[in-house]
């Protein structure tokens, strides 16, 4: 009996035993699921969209940030501001310092959104001092503008990773090409802007003596070139503006006849081909399209998708009541009212 009994002891063991066993085996693959799952990348918690914008105020350069409700001046407080242009990608702006008490002493800024890096790029050109504008031609170059005379102006483009300048041209520039030629007007010695040029190579040549090139654009297979004229009626006559049209082979330039198109006057803006090759023309308000010899309203002009809602315009005027209270800055009041000038939103 008592051998009998010492056995069903130990069974009870056993059982007990595997128990045991299976709730540490339990315990510990939960564990282990736990440390896998440890291991995976944290979920992101979705933040609200929350919007950002640069602008000109003062002759000083200020980030909004609406997540924080701050204000963050960039850039010297001692140096004046301008020419604000903000990167296609969002990461960068690019600025120039500028003095009154000397016109000869620039400074052109690159300034990293995200790293708050600054890189300067030296302009040695005297031709180059007087820059009206500064933009970006891409995430990696910008374009610099500077006005040599009313009618001429010079352009450099800066790649940002380098600092170094790339090229550069004299004229009245119509667009950058992916190899970065310029595609410009020039003129004579006697009249302005009534040559096309793509680089080295002239387009055309303008044989009204009264017309200026004013707009142009090549599309994107390159096979089309179009360039809006002015003719200013320098004997009497009146203003009109035409449009000449034709196939573009660079071996065989210039430019035999291109088709001219007078322009009606209600069609003002920007020539351009559209993503399918039509042409177009692109003012404040409206596109046109030509379709055969005439222009047709397709619809009206796409403004900045990135807009303040009207509840972020006025947590933004808050943030700006807040940072300049000695100022008159009122809720009712339009950005230009209190003198915010080039807002970018992103």
């Amino acid at each position: 009996m008592v051998f009998k009994g010492n056995r069903i002891l130990l069974r009870l063991a056993a059982i007990i035993s595997c128990f045991i066993a299976l709730f540490f085996f339990a315990a510990c693959n939960k564990n282990s699921e736990q440390l896998e799952e440890d291991k995976r990348p944290s979920q992101v918690i979705e933040e609200e969209n929350h919007i950002r914008a640069v602008f000109e105020r003062h002759n000083n350069i200020y980030l909004y940030d609406e997540g924080y409700e701050q204000l963050q001046s960039i850039g010297e407080t001692t140096k004046f501001k301008e020419l604000m242009a903000l990167s296609p990608d969002k990461k960068n702006i690019v600025f120039k310092y500028f003095y009154e008490e000397s016109s000869n002493s620039i400074e052109v800024i690159i300034y990293n959104l995200e790293s708050k890096n600054y890189k300067t790029i030296t302009i040695e050109d005297l031709e180059m001092q007087n820059i009206v504008e500064l933009k970006w031609i891409n995430e990696k170059d910008i374009l610099i503008s500077a006005a040599i005379n009313p009618s001429v102006l010079k352009y450099e483009i800066y790649d940002i990773s380098s600092m170094e300048q790339l090229n550069s041209v004299k004229g009245l520039l119509m667009k950058v090409m992916k190899d970065k030629t310029y595609l410009y007007s020039k003129g004579d010695k006697e009249i302005n802007n009534n040559n096309l040029y793509l680089g080295e190579k002239l387009i055309y040549k303008l044989k009204n003596k009264e017309e200026e090139i004013h707009f142009a654009d090549i599309s994107e297979d390159e096979k089309k070139i179009a360039f809006r004229t002015i003719s200013y009626g320098k004997n009497g006559g009146e203003i009109k503006e035409y449009l000449y049209v034709a196939e573009l082979n660079m071996d065989s330039l210039p430019l035999k006849t291109p088709e001219k198109i007078e322009i009606p006057p209600k069609v003002l803006g920007e020539v351009f081909f559209d993503n399918e090759g039509s042409l177009c023309i692109k003012g404040e308000e409206y596109v046109y399209k030509l379709q055969g010899t005439e222009f047709i309203l397709v619809g009206e002009a796409k403004k900045d998708s990135t807009q303040p809602t009207e509840e972020q315009l006025a947590k933004f005027k808050k943030v700006l009541k807040n940072n300049f209270g000695n100022e008159f800055i009122q809720d009712y009041l339009e950005l230009e009212e209190m003198e915010i000038y080039n807002i970018q939103w992103f």
